[in-house]
């Protein structure tokens, strides 16, 4: 009956022993993904901020472009404006482009 209740020990021992084991191992893995939880938040944060920061850079230039393209659009109107051809053919000059006002031609009055 000692024998028995001596081995029976043993496999108690070492089964507590390898619990024991498993939990420090478990206890680890929970703690380096607790770990790279974190550095992923960090990282994430980081790459939302770049985002944005991007994301601003990007409607800035946009922003530019399009004043650039009203700009080249108004030279392209004023210069269309200050050089327009009456129906007789001959060469008339506007005086403000915006308004589009005409000058005296040979063959036509003002236009107003």
């Amino acid at each position: 009956m000692e024998r028995r209740t001596g081995c029976l020990q043993a496999n108690i021992e070492f089964l507590q022993q390898a619990l024991a084991k498993l939990a420090r191992e478990a206890q680890d893995k929970i703690a380096t993904a607790g770990r790279d939880l974190v550095a992923a938040r960090a990282e994430i944060a980081e790459l939302k901020s770049a985002v944005a920061k991007i994301s601003s850079e990007l409607a800035q230039m946009k922003a530019k472009a399009e004043t650039t393209n009203n700009k080249n659009r108004a030279r392209q109107h004023q210069a269309a404006a200050k050089r327009r051809l009456c129906s007789d053919g001959c060469s008339i000059f506007a005086r403000y482009a915006r308004q589009y006002q005409y000058l005296r031609c040979p063959s036509r009055p003002v236009l107003t």
